[in-house]
Order: structure tokens, then sequence, then C-alpha cells
């Protein structure tokens, strides 16, 4: 695995923080281990802070990612990703399939967003 987590509950949202290196092979399965963590952890809300990734990610692995979110999150989760580079693409791809997803380089914007009503 090219990648490591770390969870911890906050009040209202789980924190995993995503530390290594970007595979796209490896994406779907850590959007279902977030799912699953999310559901052990009874929480709705997720911030996925991959702030520190090694990425270079293409525009069709960003809107792949998205449809990946989409797919597994579906509505019932709403998370914030925060990522080194964004573009939105994969935000788009994930809200026009009906998720609840937001994509920042900002931390505090991220939270600010899920903690939302």
């Amino acid at each position: 695995m090219k990648h490591e987590t770390k969870s911890s509950v906050e009040p209202g949202y789980l924190n995993i923080i995503v530390n290594g290196e970007y595979d796209f092979d490896e994406m779907y399965g850590l959007f279902t281990y977030i799912s699953s963590e999310a559901n052990l952890a009874s929480r709705d809300r997720v911030l996925i802070d991959c702030s520190t990734i090694k990425e270079d990610m293409t525009e069709v692995e960003r809107f792949k990612g998205g449809q990946m979110v989409a797919e597994v999150f579906g509505s019932r989760l709403k998370a914030a990703l925060i990522m080194p580079r964004i573009t939105k693409l994969g935000e788009i791809a994930a809200v026009n399939r009906g998720a609840r997803f937001f994509v920042t380089t900002s931390k505090d914007e991220g939270i600010a967003w899920l903690i939302m009503p």
C-alpha cells in the first residue's frame, strides 16, 4: 500500500488523515475503507485530509474519482476532501451523481462546510 490512514472521531464528523503517495488503483478501496470507518464511528460526515499526499492526478482520474465517491458514499455521507491541488472536476462529477461532496485546499473551509446544516 502506498498510503497510510489515521482516523479520529471528532464532534460531528470523522477525521481521516491520509499520508503517502497517490495511486489511482487504491482509490476505490480507500473510499470503501472511509465509508466503513464512518459507519463504525456512527458518523455521517467525514473530513478526508489528503493535503500531504504526493499526487499527479489526471483530469480523467479526478472525474472517475468523483464517480467513485458518488457510488461508495452516495448521499448518505457528507464528505469534504482536502487536496494540495484541486480543479473541482471530481467534486462536480460526484455532486452531479447525488453525492454530498466538497473539495478544497483548506482544512478550515472543509470543516466549515461539513458542519453546516
